[in-house]
């Protein structure tokens, strides 16, 4: 059986490679949001069929890999087993890298349903008026964050404010309740500067 070919973009970005794991070419990385983690998933977890994700250079440069097992060490520092890192050496060279995936085909357990939204259309449930698309996820430790539009608009992924969620047909919609003046509150301020993290 043939196995599939890796996508042809990953433009979801999930963490970064902190460092070599052990000796056999592990990657030691860290998660840009926190993750539901299992019992299984702090002893380890083999995939049956591997899944693809992206180590990406600062330069841009961008490298598909398979996934073939991860071991959470918390609910955001994950280790990674890939196809291709062999040993220490050849992960050291990855260090710093940032882990991308694509949200249509992302890997198992070191993503979750969140991730599938990125860009997903955001509609106002009351006008049907398009706000933009979900460009990133943040997460401040209660619950994910949609980050709408440029400059973003801050979401609550609550269900005080996301009203329904349609993945058919593509790229998917999410309707959203907006409380008054949520997007003024986002806008940025006249005469002043925006510092971007």
């Amino acid at each position: 059986m043939t196995e599939a070919a890796p996508p042809a973009s990953f433009p979801h970005r999930i963490g970064r490679v902190a460092k070599p794991h052990g000796l056999d070419g592990a990657l030691a990385g860290s998660l840009f949001r926190p993750r539901p983690v299992t019992p299984t998933e702090l002893k380890g977890r083999t995939l049956a069929t591997p899944a693809w994700l992206a180590l990406t250079r600062a330069d841009g440069t961008e490298t598909p890999f398979r996934l073939r097992r991860y071991r959470f060490l918390d609910r955001t520092r994950v280790v990674l087993h890939v196809d291709g890192i062999e040993d220490r050496t050849a992960a050291e060279a990855w260090t710093g890298a940032f882990v991308d995936v694509d949200p249509r085909s992302r890997p198992p357990g070191i993503t979750d349903g969140f991730d599938a939204w990125i860009g997903f259309e955001v509609v106002d449930h009351e006008t049907d008026r398009t706000l933009g698309t979900v460009d990133a996820l943040r997460d401040y430790g209660a619950h994910p964050i949609l980050a709408v539009g440029d400059p973003p608009v801050l979401i609550p992924a609550v269900d005080a404010f996301v009203a329904e969620v349609r993945s058919d047909p593509p790229p998917g919609q999410i309707r959203v309740r907006l409380l008054p003046g949520l997007i003024d509150a986002n806008a940025p301020s006249s005469g002043g500067s925006e510092t971007s993290a």
